[in-house]
């Protein structure tokens, strides 16, 4: 096996989506996130589709209807997770999630950015005071995150440090791409492929996040033990995969 192919079949079995319920999930996302994105780029380029819901970062779009969602249902996993297995961290992970989902709603960042670019002591512009907002937010979720990290089991630690690492990709797109809108301001199409890139991509992760979960959440998945070629016990009430001695053929003559 190949290098690549063999780090894409690492990371998918450390998300939990090379196979099974999650995998079937994350598909199904995926391709609704590529239906959306094609769509925008069709309605900002070949006016079809003319329904302006299709606009990528559109208040209430379809776009930012899919965001929201995703982010409560990731916040719905958690909360389930922290529940039934008794990870702290999780709970944390939870809150962070509804911190977003109502920065994103309320558009706290974008009205902190515009109040500090106003401030006595003014930030170089609202772009500027956005990220001085969200790197605080992160600060105080980090350290929410780190005292329920040194209290959480060894198994709760790994399924937390692959989410840290998804939420790292998903702040790339939302903090570090959005960026560059500053640098293609009004310049089309070239603003058109970003706000793509960047929608699309939060998107995108936030679709392996939601699977992810899923995976750890309704189908036992457990960073590191899945990964070792073992299974973690689900507990009661989550669905068990069979026994090996259940999925394997009888040995001797089948009888046809």
């Amino acid at each position: 096996m190949s290098r690549p192919a063999g780090g894409r079949r690492r990371v998918a079995d450390a998300v939990g989506v090379r196979r099974g319920p999650a995998a079937v999930l994350l598909v199904m996302l995926l391709a609704l996130v590529g239906a959306l994105v094609s769509a925008y780029l069709g309605h900002r380029l070949a006016g079809w589709p003319a329904e302006p819901g299709f606009r990528l970062g559109r208040e209430w779009g379809y776009g930012e209807v899919l965001f929201a969602v995703q982010v409560a249902w990731a916040a719905g996993l958690l909360g389930w997770v922290a529940v039934r297995l008794r990870w702290p961290v999780m709970a944390a992970w939870a809150l962070g999630f509804v911190v977003v989902l109502v920065d994103d709603r309320l558009m706290l960042h974008e009205r902190a950015g515009a109040w500090l670019a106003r401030s006595p002591a003014p930030v170089a512009g609202p772009a500027i005071g956005e990220l001085v907002w969200l790197a605080g937010l992160a600060l105080v979720l980090g350290a929410v995150l780190l005292a329920a990290h040194l209290r959480s089991s060894p198994a709760a630690r790994a399924a937390s440090i692959v989410l840290l690492l998804l939420t790292v990709a998903l702040a790339g797109f939302g903090v570090l791409v959005d960026q560059l809108h500053v640098v293609v301001e009004g310049r089309a199409p070239h603003t058109y492929l970003v706000t793509a890139v960047e929608e699309g991509g939060e998107l995108a992760v936030l679709s392996v996040i939601v699977a992810y979960l899923f995976a750890v959440a309704c189908d036992g998945h457990r960073p590191g033990h899945d990964m070792a070629g073992t299974r973690a016990v689900a507990p009661s009430g989550m669905r068990q995969p069979l026994p090996a001695s259940l999925t394997r053929h009888p040995s001797g003559p089948r009888v046809r």
